[in-house]
């Protein structure tokens, strides 16, 4: 592993906030108080909720480092700090991913099992500068992990892209489809195929379920669906829900997983359940997002609609062992197409927004 040394300083990219330039910043470098780890970023990757964040569709504190899809590297343990979340020795030099989050551990949902809804949650790249140490996003050189964060090593044969992403929409789907509890065997239509939509596809398809049906509205996604796994997709443009419904098979599916961000795909999502089906919502987390479904379906058909958001330190373990055993399977590296230096972190977002990649990343 060898010595890792770090200098006074470092370059990070603030967001000031909506329809202000992205810019670059110093911000110092200090030991690491007790319970926290001094990393280096290797790779940041853009998740949707950043551009979310640039273009205002969700408020976040200003000025702030956004990122928090990340592998990074272990500079300096503080006092208290020699294990990850799985009781492996760590160490100086170490190749470290992480949860979004940190959870105190002893609130009534973390004691629940919901670390994720900590009472006190604090989320990497969703925190102001001046909230403690400034150093709390992924687009920058250097960042500090606080107490309560799930830190997992990465498997050696991984590289920075297959990984990057697993922090944030892998391991989310992979609590998702826990908690709607997927089976092999199940018909299941997944609505959207963006990241998580991807995820979920490759996810589904080590599951054996019997039929994996994908929607969405751009023929590039859909695409890389069917290589993911899906064994059949529809692009649903223009679509009014009878149209849709008549596609799909009224009652077709054991499951259906939202992760698109569109409330109008409630309607027919339910509409394409079974008896006894399920649906999730994964992907609606903007205000607002309001949807209207007769109760007689969901009562007579026995339906059971459930909602998740993020998730807990397990799910990301989970996630890392699931792309270390199929990696020869599926093209993770795919999923991340331009890399760009932090200091090209204002035109990396425009790229990201263009929508060419599945993600875009950002390295120091």
């Amino acid at each position: 592993m060898g010595n890792v040394t770090h200098p006074d300083t470092c370059q990070a990219a603030v967001f000031d906030g909506v329809g202000q330039p992205i810019r670059m910043a110093t911000f110092p470098l200090v030991e690491p108080p007790a319970g926290h780890v001094l990393a280096k970023v290797r790779m940041a990757t853009i998740c949707g909720s950043d551009l979310h964040s640039v273009s205002g569709r969700r408020i976040e504190p200003a000025p702030s480092i956004l990122g928090h899809e990340i592998v990074a590297q272990v500079v300096e343990l503080g006092e208290g700090v020699s294990e990850s979340a799985n009781g492996a020795a760590l160490e100086q030099g170490d190749r470290v991913t992480f949860t979004i989050m940190a959870s105190c551990g002893g609130c009534e949902n973390c004691r629940a099992g919901l670390p994720q809804k900590c009472e006190s949650l604090f989320k990497y790249g969703h925190t102001r500068i001046g909230d403690g140490l400034a150093l709390s996003g992924g687009y920058a050189e250097y960042l500090y992990l606080r107490p309560g964060t799930g830190i997992f090593h990465v498997p050696t044969e991984l590289s920075d892209k297959e990984v990057c992403p697993a922090n944030c929409a892998l391991a989310t789907v992979i609590n998702g489809l826990e908690t709607i509890e997927v089976n092999a065997g199940d018909r299941v239509l997944v609505q959207g195929c963006g990241l998580l939509g991807l995820y979920c596809t490759m996810l589904l398809k080590e599951r054996n379920v019997s039929e994996i049906v994908v929607t969405d509205v751009a023929d590039g996604r859909l695409d890389a669906a069917r290589n993911m796994g899906a064994d059949e997709t529809l692009n649903v443009t223009g679509m009014d829900d009878q149209k849709l419904i008549g596609a799909l098979g009224k009652g077709r599916f054991d499951c259906v997983v939202e992760v698109c961000g569109n409330p109008s795909v409630v309607r027919p999502g339910i509409q394409a359940l079974g008896l006894r089906g399920r649906y999730l919502i994964m992907g609606l987390l903007s205000a607002g997002s309001n949807f209207t479904v007769d109760a007689d379906t969901i009562a007579r058909h026995y339906l059971t609609i459930k909602g998740i958001h993020n998730y807990a330190p397990w799910h990301l373990a989970q996630g890392l062992d699931f792309l270390a055993r199929t990696r020869s399977r599926f093209d993770f590296k795919s999923l991340v197409g331009a890399v760009m230096p932090l200091s090209d972190a204002g035109r990396a977002f425009e790229e990201a927004a263009t929508g060419s990649a599945v993600r875009v990343a950002i390295v120091p």
